[in-house]
């Protein structure tokens, strides 16, 4: 009967052709449903409260996501969906059912919507899981469950992610992610960020605050995670084939922050003004001519000095912002969103001052514009972006090939993490680096804490 009034009250977790029958949920005859269920726990478990979905899931994407021979049932996911709602992650839905099977007029076909459930964010703090394990405990005692980490089982699929990329010497990467460590006070400011948004729908705060909310729960992951000496995997996009690892997607403050490297306070070397120093560079590289533009970037005041030629008001992430819309846009005629910001304006007299003083960097930017390629998604988009990332990548490998193997470091993007001590040796091999490849005393800044 106790159990009975529990799955009454979660009901609303399904539409009414969806309820699955109590016994569904609680009889499983072979020891093999009883794995699978587990699997489908963390999987399902993972999607809904890790990161920015908190909630935002889809049966079929997750069944998509997971073609694991024997898991493709249709009724795993909606038990594990109602025994979360039980052990009080989900407290209720913050819209209607919208799992909808109904055709799609819009998209001509049969579409299966995500739902957004209203997330116990106190509750999901504590949810620590990793696909490859099993829940402790008496698997039908629900108010006994807690996620905890103890039996550990080896899975079909090994992760090879760090042998594959030999270009981004990923295999001393993943040793040197290895050795981090992240301060308690992280924890401690994840917790209180939380707790300031418990019980709310973070996908109807305000746009600082959801921000906020969703940096604090990657900051709260990433300490759970060192803290059990997970560093997660690695891969390199097909875009421009940058590398991606567990501190990529960290908030840059926290990075310096909180993490710890062996021990050390950490330190990020970088290029100033990359994108804009990476497309001045590859300029002089094919014309052999110096741009104001590159000077700028070279003396490291770039950004104020695009603001004084164009007059516009704004800190340094402003114009930085406007500068990157420029670069990477194509022309789009009448597009009023253009304007919204001042990017119009910004466009206009940027390119006004290009065209007179800095010719080749001004028809270098306009040849991508006025030849636009189709993305992944089907919308167009300026090529220039993608070039000079390569760019940006080709001169980060060869840094990293050059530094001596006794230095912890990573990589993020155009820049490089290492030891607070290791950071001058970092940065001198960075100068070298840019000397090689461009005959230029590049801009290398050292950010710390």
């Amino acid at each position: 009967m106790e159990r009975m009034a529990l799955y009454e009250n979660y009901q609303w977790l399904f539409s009414g052709k969806d309820k699955i029958t109590l016994e569904k949920l609680v009889v499983c005859p072979r020891p093999s449903s009883i794995e699978r269920f587990r699997l489908w726990f963390y999987l399902i478990g993972n999607k809904v409260l890790t990161g920015p979905s908190l909630g935002s899931w889809n049966y079929e994407a997750l069944l998509k996501a997971y073609p694991k021979k024997g898991m493709n049932s249709y009724e795993f996911p909606h038990k594990v969906l109602l025994t979360l709602g039980m052990m009080g992650y989900f407290t209720g839905l913050s819209e209607d059912y919208c799992n909808s099977r109904k055709r799609d007029p819009g998209l001509g076909k049969i579409a299966g919507h995500g739902r957004i459930y209203q997330v116990n964010l106190l509750k999901v703090m504590g949810w620590e899981s990793t696909v490859a394990e099993f829940l402790a405990g008496d698997l039908y005692d629900f108010k006994g469950w807690s996620p905890r980490r103890n039996l550990v089982v080896e899975f079909e699929i090994e992760d090879t992610t760090w042998e594959a990329y030999p270009l981004w010497q990923s295999a001393h990467q993943m040793k040197s992610i290895s050795s981090l460590t992240m301060i308690d006070e992280a924890d401690d400011h994840a917790k209180a960020i939380l707790m300031k948004y418990a019980g709310c729908n973070i996908y109807e705060l305000p746009k600082g605050d959801y921000k906020e909310a969703i940096n604090a729960y990657n900051l709260s992951v990433a300490y759970s995670n060192l803290r059990d000496g997970i560093i997660g995997s690695c891969t390199v996009d097909d875009y421009g084939g940058r590398f991606y690892t567990m501190p990529t997607g960290m908030n840059s403050t926290f990075r310096l922050k909180y993490l710890r490297l062996d021990g050390e306070m950490v330190a990020e070397v970088d290029v100033g003004s990359a994108q804009p120093y990476f497309l001045g560079a590859r300029i002089l590289k094919e014309k052999g001519i110096c741009s104001h533009w590159l000077e700028h970037c070279l003396a490291g005041d770039f950004y104020d000095w695009v603001k004084g030629i164009t007059g516009m008001d704004g800190n340094k992430a402003t114009i930085k912002k406007m500068v990157m819309a420029y670069i990477y846009s194509y022309n789009k005629p009448h597009d009023k969103r253009w304007f919204k910001y001042g990017v119009g304006l910004f466009s206009t007299r940027l390119d006004a001052y290009l065209k007179k003083n800095d010719k080749e960097i001004y028809a270098y930017i306009q040849h991508y514009k006025n030849h636009p390629v189709k993305g992944k998604k089907g919308k167009m988009r300026s090529d220039l972006s993608k070039e000079l990332v390569k760019e940006e990548v080709a001169y980060i490998q060869r840094c990293l090939a050059h530094l001596p193997k006794r230095i912890l470091c990573y990589n993020i993007h155009d820049c490089i993490s290492c030891k607070m001590s290791d950071s001058a040796t970092v940065k001198e091999v960075m100068l070298q680096v840019g000397r090689d490849m461009y005959g230029l005393n590049m801009r290398i800044n050292i950010e710390t804490l």
